[in-house]
């Protein structure tokens, strides 16, 4: 097309003329508003995707409130992965909001590759809201998906534990210190699985344990203390590794089950010369978030191994009550004093079972 140009200067001002050029027309609004809101978008997936980022590091960091948050944001974005919801789950069970954390790792199962990983949560979380059929389900579950994680034996063990069926609790807690003979978490419910199956023997006395035949009771004694031996024998094996933990806390657990056959033989045999260990101050939990939104109420029931020093040592939740009640239980029971046991006269570590209740009003 012809284009001509004019310049024409006329009371000071400039003027141009353009002819045969076809200006562009500047874009209505109606016509801009699909761009500014792809623009936006892009804007905003930016901002999802750094709070994932951020939220991922803080999750690294152990900081799982704050990764909770930054996570959270960041999915409701549309900036989520497989590897953000799993930590969102991982993030809200760590900080007691099970519930949500159910949520994400039942959607992470939807689309994750590592379903091991979101079914071994899973089981932590139900157990953790009392549902060990489901829990043990959901361990099943990762361990078929990965047979050689310890922790997803522990997470079964445990739920078959407080279903009280101790011979599968017992074996899949034996599983996993074969796989990780130094895996504390693993120890700890092998020695409660011991408590039980002493217990369990303890209550179910026959025969042997009233007769008066000397040698039926030595041998239900015998059965009974052998329960024990082999508490000790796991104890004392981990201890002999290199990579043990907290070698104190298990030495003075093996001191406490030591004394407790010395303690229970003498009761039996001589109750005068045992007097049980008795609680000095007031057992007063308080609730979590979590329990109180939930109304629960109910007993945790507790045995604990109490030392020579009148300190609560080793705590086993015999029942307990979901939504971090039984932690909460545990915790007052650890910062209690007691008078303790007393054996020939001597102050000695021994056992004592407590109920602590929670009321909701």
């Amino acid at each position: 097309m012809c284009r001509k140009t004019f310049f024409v200067r006329k009371s000071g001002f400039l003027l141009l003329f353009v002819f045969g050029l076809n200006l562009p027309v500047p874009p209505t609004r109606a016509a801009q508003a699909p761009n500014m809101k792809k623009i936006e978008a892009e804007a905003d997936l930016r901002a999802a995707q750094k709070k994932i980022a951020e939220g991922l590091q803080y999750f690294k960091e152990g900081k799982f409130p704050e990764a909770a948050y930054l996570l959270q944001t960041g999915i409701d974005g549309k900036a989520g992965t497989e590897e953000a919801m799993l930590a969102l789950a991982f993030s809200y069970e760590e900080i007691g909001q099970s519930d949500k954390a159910i949520k994400y790792f039942r959607q992470t199962l939807k689309t994750t590759g590592r379903k091991d990983l979101a079914y071994g949560g899973l089981a932590r979380s139900l157990t953790t809201q009392g549902r060990y059929k489901e829990a043990a389900e959901a361990a099943q579950s990762a361990i078929a998906g990965n047979p050689e994680n310890p922790e997803f034996h522990v997470r079964l063990a445990t739920a078959r534990l407080f279903e009280k069926k101790l011979p599968q609790a017992l074996e899949s807690a034996e599983t996993a210190l074969r796989l990780k003979p130094d895996d504390e978490d693993a120890l700890n419910v092998r020695v409660q699985i011991g408590y039980f199956l002493y217990a369990a023997k303890e209550n179910g006395r026959d025969g042997k344990a009233k007769t008066s035949d000397p040698a039926k009771r030595r041998q239900f004694l015998n059965e009974k203390n052998a329960i024990v031996e082999d508490v000790l024998k796991r104890i004392e094996s981990y201890l002999s590794g290199p990579d043990a933990r907290n070698r104190e806390k298990w030495e003075d657990i093996a001191t406490s089950f030591r004394s407790f056959i010395e303690f229970e033989n003498d009761r039996d045999n001589s109750p005068a010369n045992a007097q049980r260990p008795k609680l000095l101050s007031d057992l007063k939990p308080t609730y979590t978030a979590a329990a109180r939104e939930h109304e629960i109420s109910g007993k945790v029931i507790l045995t604990v191994f109490i030392t020579a020093k009148g300190k609560a040592g080793f705590i086993i939740p015999v029942s307990g009550l979901p939504y971090g009640l039984t932690e909460r239980a545990i915790q007052v029971v650890q910062k209690a004093t007691f008078q303790p046991a007393l054996r020939n006269g001597k102050l000695v570590p021994a056992t004592a079972r407590f109920e602590i209740s929670f009321n909701f009003y």
